[in-house]
């Protein structure tokens, strides 16, 4: 389908607020509600109106530039129309009839009049925010130049005298109480408490006593090591054995192992360490005191040295281990030797153990005080030393 192109005429000027009804291109003119009649209808669209595959196709010639009929819109018109250069407020639509169209001069004027109040109050509103963080600044700086200046102070004695008037007020005339006390009595250098001594003199016993019970605490574990009944070397040397026989199937004696040798060498190998004493009375009325003792020790394990030598019969005399076992000389020998590396490893394995303690009642109406030793304390500490459980 071919397209022509048809020149554009001249249009008036037409003021959109005064301008007549459109005309429609079915070629009626736009009535208002109240002028349509129901009974009219109206004429197909393009009735009338040749159609482009009836017309004969021609070639439309370029009409010649008439100077009274042009593409380009005339900048002049005869109808005394003058566009806006100015603010609105100097723009008057013309109408139809010549007149002035003032309803959109009026409503252009009272637009921007209600824009330029709307900025003049956000200005106001802006600078009243401003204002007010200034009073503020000024008033926290007012609030700590008060406080360094002795502010505290007033308030705390303003206070301090308000507390004062309502006490006198409401509770002085039925509460009223005075309180007395004789200071002469309170144990100092020059005072004595009921057990006849100073606190100079408490302090002093107090020390006596925490060294005593510490030498105390030396003699009692060198006894231990020295065991002159025994006692200690048969239980440790009881207990070697039936470690022995747990993990050989037979017993020290059979293979040639003294066990309470050994339970002798464990006790001469120990080592231990006083490190610390305290006492205190039990009542500043009595002379009675209760002192305790810290010491560390380190004691070579004799379960470690019955599982070292058990190692050495299995790995050399597997073929007779845990059965009837019965070793010669040779073999008595060898098992001698392996007893006393097995005793030099577990004396370097061996590990200082610390906070051992021990309690003693003491005694300080004689001189010295008489020390009573805490048996289940001590009891304790052997169990833990030598690891009888």
């Amino acid at each position: 389908m071919s397209w022509n192109q048809r020149p554009r005429t001249e249009e008036p000027q037409i003021d959109p607020f005064n301008a007549p009804d459109p005309i429609m291109p079915s070629g009626d003119q736009v009535m208002d509600s109240g002028d349509v009649e129901p009974s009219e209808e109206r004429a197909p669209r393009g009735a009338g109106r040749p159609r482009s595959f009836d017309r004969p196709h021609k070639r439309r010639q370029r009409p010649k530039s008439d100077p009274s009929s042009t593409r380009r819109r005339s900048t002049k018109s005869d109808d005394g129309y003058r566009a806006p250069t100015e603010l609105p407020d100097a723009y008057e639509a013309p109408s139809t009839d010549g007149t002035p169209g003032t309803v959109a001069a009026e409503r252009a004027r009272a637009s921007i009049k209600l824009a330029r109040q709307a900025a003049r109050e956000a200005k106001r509103a802006q600078q009243g925010a401003r204002g007010g963080k200034r009073n503020k600044g000024c008033i926290t700086i007012i609030v700590v130049l008060f406080l360094f200046s002795g502010g505290v102070g007033l308030l705390e004695a303003a206070c301090s005298a308000t507390v004062d008037t309502i006490d006198q007020a409401f509770f002085t005339d039925q509460y009223s109480v005075s309180y007395s006390y004789d200071y002469s009595d309170d144990a100092g250098d020059d005072n004595t408490y009921g057990n006849g001594l100073t606190y100079s003199e408490i302090e002093q016993l107090e020390d006596d006593i925490a060294q005593d019970a510490r030498d105390q605490t030396q003699a009692d574990l060198e006894a231990l090591v020295a065991d002159a009944d025994g006692t200690l070397v048969k239980r440790i040397g009881d207990d070697f054995a039936e470690s022995f026989n747990s993990y050989c199937g037979t017993s020290a004696e059979n293979a040639g192992v003294d066990s309470y040798e050994v339970a002798r060498w464990i006790l001469d190998t120990m080592t231990f360490e006083i490190t610390d004493a305290y006492s205190y009375l039990d009542s500043y009325d009595s002379l009675s005191a209760t002192a305790t003792v810290y010491f560390d020790a380190t004691v070579p394990n004799a379960g470690d040295i019955a599982y070292y030598v058990s190692s050495f019969i299995f790995s050399e005399y597997s073929d007779i281990y845990r059965t009837d076992m019965v070793f010669d000389d040779d073999q008595r020998a060898q098992i001698a030797q392996a007893l006393e590396d097995a005793k030099e490893r577990a004396l370097d394995e061996a590990e200082s153990r610390d906070y051992f303690l021990q309690d003693y009642a003491a005694d300080a109406s004689t001189s010295p005080a008489t020390l009573t030793r805490d048996s289940e304390d001590w009891e304790g500490n052997i169990q833990s030393l030598f690891r009888l459980w």
